[in-house]
This record gives structure tokens, sequence and C-alpha cells, in this order.
């Protein structure tokens, strides 16, 4: 059987930097069955028109499968049309979180798509491939499907993968490997900077937290009382991981087939559970990979202490970047992050002893911010010598804030959600506003004030509006300045 995989463009305004994991692990479970596996990576090859036509003509095949986030859905639509053209005989085959987040809404949307996979795929993909013939996808758990009537008809839910080392590893070979070579470099630490060959990797699945911001592709508690809703299996383990193995496996084979000399895992939660630290840590030195692949991750203020960090560092970690979102104890308790700035405070510190570089990112234009929450973020980022541009907080389809403001979401594009869809990217511009207390231009105007960290402009912007801010008293800040970016 042949398939063909599609990756569609992430962040048009940036290079390409990450590697499509997700869709590459796919690739890999209908390798490893036998079928014949073509993938096309448009978000390394950034070709469009008339050349992604001749790339969907070179072949025919049996299925088709393309999968992305709610931010690629701009791209995603208009390439399952140039599918259906280019491969009418072929079963298209749709999933990711753009799909997950919404299933049958996006049928709707998209009625090029025949069927469609609701949460993980590594499971479901054999099965819908066994039916390929019969087409009786009722008996495929995990999915939704177009009835020949064009209603669509979803399945049971499938239970959540529960052992994480029996997903293979993606198919590298497959994935133009030096397109994203060539963009290795991050500006988080002298170490990522210099990186000339840094490739993503992935060492967990499923977040236990509620954060009303975040969608995880029906991966976390929200998800599944929301997506399974009436599902029997709800007690679950959500928050999964591969073992410290497995990983190191990863990486090994990475180094020495590839060359790679940087690794930036993006698990959300990475440093949340303590042991699991450790034991990485344990085996990535008995692998001898310390010292010759550094890598750079994603942490959690609550979970982080300094002699983690220290053994981080130890083995190779560069910087750590941390979600810090606001540095509003009200904002962080609204949007149910079930952190505190003191927290992030101390991790901050820590941080630095440790010799890791510290990153934060940050959101503004939360439903109840004021300008006295901007102040207090300002004022934390001045005390830690951050320059931040924050993000514009975007309620993500499959979000609690997404659900909460459906409404005013939709009103804002006509009512049309095909339309606020097409408008989504990376949080960088306004799609839509769920402020309670400023229009557009407003907010555009205080994420500007927020970035040149102009206090003055801030403090009569708020008397004008009627909403004066109260000076806070901090303690002082660290003996060394923390950097940051957006």
């Amino acid at each position: 059987m042949k398939i063909l995989f599609i990756h569609p463009p992430v962040r048009l305004g940036d290079v390409p930097k990450h590697i499509p994991y997700g869709i590459g692990i796919l690739a890999a479970v209908a390798e490893n069955l036998g079928h014949q596996v073509a993938f096309l990576d448009l978000n390394a090859l950034r070709i469009t028109g008339s050349a992604v036509t001749e790339a969907l003509a070179e072949d025919r095949f049996d299925v088709v499968g393309i999968g992305g986030l709610s931010s690629q859905y701009k791209f995603i639509k208009p390439l399952l049309r140039l599918i259906k053209a280019q491969q009418p005989q072929a079963l298209v085959l749709a999933g990711g979180g753009f799909l997950t987040s919404m299933p049958e809404e996006m049928m709707a949307l998209c009625p090029e798509i025949d069927v469609a996979v609701v949460g993980e795929g590594e499971a479901t993909l054999p099965e819908v491939l066994e039916h390929l013939e019969d087409r009786d996808w009722s008996r495929v758990e995990g999915v939704i499907y177009r009835r020949p009537d064009g209603k669509a008809v979803r399945t049971r839910p499938r239970k959540l993968i529960a052992s994480m080392d029996d997903i293979p590893y993606p198919a590298y070979d497959l994935i133009p490997l030096d397109i994203y070579f060539e963009n290795s470099a991050l500006m988080f630490s002298p170490e990522s900077a210099a990186a000339t060959r840094r490739i993503d990797i992935l060492m967990e699945r499923g977040c236990p937290r509620m954060c009303t911001f975040c969608e995880h592709g029906g991966m976390s508690k929200y998800d599944l009382e929301r997506v399974y809703e009436g599902s029997d299996f709800k007690e679950e383990p959500i928050y999964r991981f591969n073992s410290p193995e497995y990983t190191v496996e990863m990486v090994r084979s990475l180094r020495f087939k590839y060359g790679v000399d940087f690794v930036s895992i993006l698990d959300e939660n990475m440093t949340s559970y303590r042991r699991r630290v450790f034991e990485l840590c344990d085996a990535w030195e008995r692998a001898g990979l310390a010292g010759i692949v550094r890598f750079g991750c994603l942490g959690d203020v609550g979970g982080v202490t300094l002699d983690m960090l220290k053994r981080l560092r130890e083995v190779g970690c560069s910087y750590i970047s941390y979600g810090g979102e606001s540095a509003s104890n009200m904002i962080l308790k609204a949007v149910k992050k079930n952190t505190t700035v003191e927290q992030m405070q101390q991790a901050l510190e820590w941080t630095v002893q440790s010799g890791i570089r510290g990153v934060m990112t940050f959101m503004m234009g939360y439903p109840d911010e004021t300008p006295q929450t901007m102040y207090e973020t300002m004022n934390f980022w001045r005390r830690n010598g951050m320059i931040v541009k924050p993000f514009l907080i975007t309620p993500y389809p499959g979000t609690e804030l997404y659900v909460q403001y459906k409404r005013k979401i939709l009103d804002q594009w006509g009512g049309s959600l095909d339309r606020f869809l097409l408008s989504l990217d990376d949080a960088t511009d306004i799609s839509v506003n769920i402020s309670k207390h400023f229009n557009d231009v407003e907010l555009l105007g205080l994420q500007q004030l927020m970035y040149s960290q102009d206090f003055d402009r801030l403090r009569r912007f708020a008397a004008e509006k009627g909403m004066p801010i109260v000076e806070h008293h901090v303690r002082p800040a660290p003996g060394e300045a923390v950097g940051a970016v957006r």
C-alpha cells in the first residue's frame, strides 16, 4: 500500500526549526507495517502553488494523511482541496490538534476528509489501514468518519497509549533533516546558539493540569472531560513518559547517525517529576552523552529544585524555558496555572545559580487583565533584567477559554468559525480580543508599552482609564540578571 504523509507549513514568518515529530512517528508506524511511505514536508520545503500540485501528482497513493495544530488550519484547508483534486482515488486521513479539538466541526468545514483520528494515532492508524478495502470504519476505535450520505459519525474513543516505549522513533530518514539543521541555532544560551545539528525530541505525553489557555490534543484532564465526554476511561493515566533508556538510545542513535550536537527537549512539564529528571540525567551520563550532546528543555517553575538544576547542568543542560504567562498572582489563579510569582522568582534564581540560562515566556490580554496586572508583570521583568515582548492571549479551539468565550470570539468574525480558524497563527498578532477592558488598538499599544517597559505611559493610560495603578514595594533583584525572550 502506498501512503503519503503531508506536514503543513508552520510560521511562515520564521525559518523551519522544528521537525514534524508526530507525523514522523506515524510514518514510522506505517513503514514498520511494510507499506511504501512517502513524506511531503511543506514546512521544510516552503513550496507553494503549482509546485505543491506537481509534488502531489508525482505518484498515485492509496492513503494521504495530513494533520497539524489549529494554527495550521489556514494551510490544511487549501491542501485538502489539492489532495482531493490530485489524488481522487486516495483515502484522505486527517488528525492532530486541529481535528481532535473539534472533530464534528472540522468534518463539516473540511468535506474532503474521509476519516480522521481523534486523539493519538499510533494504534489507530494500523486499524484504519486494515479496513481500507471494506471501509467499515465503525469497527475502528478513535475515529470520526464520513458515511456515504455525508454525515460524520464518531466511533468509541480509543484509550490512551499506556506504554510509551511501544511507540517507534520518528522516521528520520524521510524527513529533510538538512533543512532543519541549517536553522539549528537558538539564541537561548551559548551552547544552543553554537549548535550546528540540533533536533527536537519528546519524552512525555499528556498534561495533568487544567490551564485555561492550553489544548493538548485530547491528552489532558480537560480534554478527557470535553472531547471524550461519556467515556468510561477518564481515570486512565493521562501523563505518560518514555523510559530514560528509550530516550537516551534515541539520542545516541541521532548522534552517531546524523551527528546531532544539540537536542531541544519539548516536554511541557519536564521538571515536574523529580525522580524522572534524575533518572534521565543518570542514563544520559551512562550512555556517554554528557558533554557531547547538550540540550535545552521546557520547565515547570513549581517543580524545580536547586539540586535538580545543578544535576541537569552537569550532564549538559544549557537553558530552560519556563512558561511564566503572567507575573500577577491574580491572573495565574484565574487561568488555573497552578503556580505563583514567588515560585517563578525562586526558579529563576536557582536556574542562575546552577549555571543554566533561564528563559521565560509571557502573554498579555487575558480577560481580567488590567493596567495593574501589566505593571506587576513589567516590574517582575525589570527586577530580573528581562526584555520581553509578550504574546497576545489567543483562545485556541479546544481550550477552556475558547469554550467560555466562544460567542464573543465568533461574533468578531461574523459568526464564522471558519474565518476565525483561518486567522490563527502563533499569537503574535490579534486574532480575537477577549479582554473585558481594552479594545484592539489599546491592546496592541499596551503590548508595545510592556515590551519597552514604559512605566510612565502605562501609569498615565491607567489613570485616564480610571484604573489607577497601586505601586508595590518588591524585594531586590537577584545578584545576576536573568535574560529572557518573549
